[in-house]
C-alpha cells in the first residue's frame, strides 16, 4: 500500500542554495514516458500537470496502477495532502514531506549526485543548464536540463539541485521514467485549485490503511 505514495514521495528537505530563484505563479505540464521500451505496454505515457502560485503546489498525476492522484503541498508549513479516489470513496490522505524526519518516503529512492556541465542547451523557448547525474540505478550518467532561474520545490523532486528541471529522470522500483516538460504558462491560479473537495475526507496514512484492508487482512511493514 505504500505505493500510493511514490508517485510524489521523493524530495529531501525544503533547503537550498545559491542564487536566490525568482517567483513562479502558474501551470507546468509534463510528459512521462517509460525508458525500458518493452515495458511501455504496461506504463503508457501520461501527463503531470503542476499549478503553483509560489508557495503551494498541486501536482496532478496519472498513471495506470493507481489511477489519478493530487497532491496539494504547503512548501512552507511541509505540510501536504494526496488525494485519491477509491471504491470505498474519496480521501484526503495527510503526507509529511519532511524527509529528515520521515525516513520511509525517500527509503526507496537511491542517491542522486551530479555534476554541472559547461555547455547550455535549447529546449522549448529556454535556453537551459545541463547536469550529469548519476543513479544507481542509471547504467551511465543522465542529462537533467534544468532552469536555475526557478526553485525546484515546484515539482518537489531534486530539492538540492541548482535549478528547476524541465528534463529529468526518475529511478522506481518499476523502471526509469523520462519527464519532459512540454509547457509553461505563467499567471496566478485561483484559490480554490489548492483547496481540498469538501466530498473528500481527511485522514493519516495509518487510518487510510484500515480503510481500505479488511480488518481480518494483515497488513505488511514495507
Amino acid at each position: 500500500m505504500k505505493q500510493l505514495l511514490l508517485t510524489f514521495t521523493f524530495a529531501l528537505p525544503f533547503f537550498f542554495f545559491g542564487q536566490k530563484k525568482q517567483v513562479f505563479q502558474g501551470k507546468l505540464i509534463y510528459q512521462i514516458e517509460i525508458q525500458d521500451t518493452n515495458l511501455r505496454s504496461q506504463f503508457p505515457t501520461s501527463i503531470m500537470t503542476v499549478y503553483t502560485n509560489d508557495t503551494i503546489v498541486r501536482i496532478d498525476n496519472t498513471t495506470s496502477q493507481l489511477g489519478s492522484q493530487s497532491l496539494i503541498l504547503h512548501t512552507l508549513l511541509n505540510k501536504s495532502y494526496l488525494l485519491l479516489q477509491t471504491p470505498k470513496g474519496n480521501f484526503a490522505i495527510q503526507t509529511n514531506h519532511n524527509a529528515a524526519k520521515n525516513q520511509d518516503s525517500v527509503a526507496y529512492t537511491p542517491k542522486y549526485t551530479y555534476k554541472k556541465l559547461k555547455k547550455r542547451q535549447r529546449y522549448l523557448s529556454f535556453k537551459l543548464k545541463r547536469l550529469a547525474v548519476e543513479n544507481a540505478n542509471f547504467k551511465t550518467p543522465l542529462t537533467f536540463l534544468y532552469d536555475p532561474t526557478l526553485s525546484p520545490k515546484y515539482i518537489n523532486a531534486f530539492l538540492d539541485f541548482p535549478g528547476l528541471p524541465y528534463v529529468y529522470y526518475l529511478a522506481t522500483p518499476d523502471g526509469i521514467f523520462k519527464y519532459s516538460l512540454i509547457k509553461r504558462e505563467n499567471f496566478i491560479p485561483k484559490k480554490e485549485t489548492f483547496g481540498l473537495p469538501e466530498d473528500y475526507k481527511k485522514v493519516s496514512f495509518e487510518d487510510f490503511l484500515k480503510e481500505m484492508v479488511p480488518e481480518n487482512q494483515v497488513v505488511p511493514k514495507d
